[in-house]
């Protein structure tokens, strides 16, 4: 029996995942090249700062 519904959380809404992702990048990095990085230097990975989202959205 397959999936009926499959839900997306991109905004992390239902669940809080930012430090495990920020985490694994850490260990990723470190196996890869050897450099340690904090986790306030990979916040670029987690996509777009909230606040600034939707800024054009509603421009016709």
């Amino acid at each position: 029996m397959g999936y009926k519904h499959l839900v997306f959380d991109i905004d992390g809404t239902l669940v809080d995942n930012e430090k495990a992702v920020l985490s694994t990048w850490q260990e990723i990095i470190l196996q890869l090249f050897g450099k340690h990085y904090e986790t306030s230097e990979l916040n670029f990975v987690l996509g777009i700062p909230g606040g600034g989202n939707y800024h054009g959205a509603s421009r016709g």
